[in-house]
């Protein structure tokens, strides 16, 4: 079940249940839906498409893009030892595409909390030091 309003006030709000299921033709579809997201596709689309924007909005993709690479080369995105049909982690493993906040949100920042190398990051940068 998909939480509607954080749906709505994350950076995917606005793209259709179809943008991302691609495999969803008709309604009621499956539930759960299967998982046919291509993340990382839409995201370099989207990057190419927005790249030259002067609107600070648009630079975060380009971080994204960034950082998508850094997995693409990463022991996350080679094949699972057991299941070589998938990879290590995906996208959706770590990052809920349903509830993620814009810059500055209380989603956001309540999933870096959650992210537990980033929660003890911020654990450490907010220690006193002796």
């Amino acid at each position: 079940m998909i939480d509607t309003q954080a749906f709505d006030h994350s950076v995917h709000g606005k793209q259709q249940c179809t943008g991302c299921h691609t495999s969803a033709t008709k309604l009621p579809h499956q539930k759960p839906l299967p998982k046919s997201i291509g993340c990382i596709e839409c995201h370099k689309q989207k990057w190419e498409e927005q790249r030259d924007n002067p609107d600070p909005k648009y630079k975060r993709l380009g971080v994204v893009v960034q950082q998508m690479e850094s997995y693409l080369h990463s022991v996350h995105a080679r094949p699972n030892r057991r299941d070589l049909s998938r990879t290590n982690a995906a996208c959706h493993d770590c990052h809920d595409a349903h509830n993620i906040g814009t810059l500055g949100s209380f989603q956001r920042a309540d999933h870096r909390l959650k992210n537990p190398r980033s929660a003890a990051a911020a654990t450490r940068s907010r220690r006193p030091t002796t």
